[in-house]
């Protein structure tokens, strides 16, 4: 799965604005499930810590709360 890469790569620490764009980006297609994993709170963890915008954030959440999943604050 992405997200499993991305946490095991450390993209979302290192490149966090384009990791963010990324997980928006694959977020937009019809997903069944979103695994609500370690790995998707590892990254969720690390956007949040790496200084993306906030309006990025809250978009991400949006729409990982709408496919079942809420992350938690930013």
């Amino acid at each position: 799965m992405l997200i499993k890469g991305i946490d095991k790569k450390g993209l979302a620490r290192a490149y966090p604005e384009a990791t963010a764009d990324l997980v928006l980006f694959c977020l937009q297609f019809p997903l069944k499930y979103l695994f609500a994993d370690e790995h998707t709170a590892n990254v969720w963890k690390d956007l949040c810590q790496s200084g993306v915008t906030p309006e990025k954030l809250k978009r991400i959440r949006e729409v990982m709360f709408r496919l079942g999943h809420d992350p938690g604050q930013p």
